[in-house]
């Protein structure tokens, strides 16, 4: 039995988003495509506050995150009706992943307005951006055929990332209203002294879900620079201890795989299971490691822990 249970784990890969770990060929998604496509244009609006301790620039940036992650919602509601994904007979949480691998930004045209809340005893300057991106419907079926070819890993480990995101941005989204309106309603000194701690928070949030989305497009770029995802998430922790997901450690550990280190790669999948003992993808990814290292008992005791 162990054999037989053995030669399946081989033939199942540990992804970091759509990277395939154990092959030696990448499985990456096309760009977009730009010419003779048929794009649709949707819009996105996001805000966020400056703190005491910044000019605005890392305010803006997430306020971009939050309008981008509004606009592309509405690109997957888009996707969601067209005749190709219907016959795929996709879940909202796979066109979530094709969506993101067909829409593009249009950066040169993201506009920011300035305004500023509160009064003169606390104040700050909020930053909304409103954010245009593009659907390339001319290459939604090649997107689909290329997510039908993966493996049930790979799927599960492309869920999970974009998920984990999206669900972060969202709640950075929330955190920046609710400090909005704790800046607004503040009225004795222990209410605004709460208030500028709200903000710090939310400036340190900001600044880790930017360095994890620098992070995610290093590990897909190419080849992957993974020294630079290493360090980028190393830096995100390092701004806020408490940011740690399960979805950062699966990915945390796919770069130190690729950079040949699988001992730091099941750390970091360990750790993965410690916040989020459900982690299906956590226990695949593990048993994918164990069987590059020729374990074959860990390989299959996490091979059934990922199976229910």
């Amino acid at each position: 039995m162990n054999r037989k249970l053995l030669t399946k784990l081989a033939a199942t890969t540990m992804t970091a988003g759509s990277i395939a770990l154990l092959s030696p060929q990448f499985e990456l998604l096309p760009p977009p495509a730009i010419v003779h496509a048929e794009l649709k244009a949707y819009t996105g609006t996001g805000f966020s506050l400056q703190s005491d301790r910044e000019t605005g620039d890392i305010a803006k940036k997430g306020a971009r995150l939050i309008a981008i992650q509004a606009a592309r919602e509405q690109a997957g509601v888009f996707l969601a009706s067209r005749t190709e994904v219907k016959n795929a007979s996709l879940t909202s949480d796979e066109i979530a992943v094709i969506a993101a691998n067909i829409v593009s930004i249009d950066e040169h045209n993201i506009k920011y307005e300035k305004s500023i809340i509160g009064d003169d005893d606390i104040s700050t300057v909020k930053y909304k951006a409103t954010v245009t991106v593009h659907v390339d419907t001319d290459s939604l079926q090649e997107n689909i055929n290329l997510w039908r070819k993966k493996d049930a890993t790979q799927k599960r480990n492309s869920v999970s990332l974009e998920k984990g995101v999206t669900d972060d941005i969202k709640a950075l989204a929330s955190q920046a209203r609710e400090v909005e309106q704790q800046i607004i309603q503040a009225k004795t000194d222990q209410e605004k002294d709460a208030a500028k701690t709200m903000m710090t928070q939310l400036e340190r949030n900001t600044l880790a879900m930017q360095k994890m989305d620098e992070a995610l497009k290093s590990g897909n770029k190419g080849r992957g620079d993974f020294n630079r995802m290493l360090q980028l998430i190393d830096e995100a922790l390092a701004l806020n201890p408490d940011y740690g997901r399960a979805y950062l450690y699966n990915n945390r550990a796919a770069a130190y795989y690729f950079l040949r280190n699988p001992q730091k790669a099941i750390e970091n999948l360990n750790k993965a299971i410690e916040i989020d003992p459900n982690d299906t993808t956590a226990y695949h990814n593990l048993a994918s490691v164990y069987v590059y290292l020729g374990n074959a008992n860990q390989a299959i005791a996490n091979y059934w822990k990922a199976s229910p």
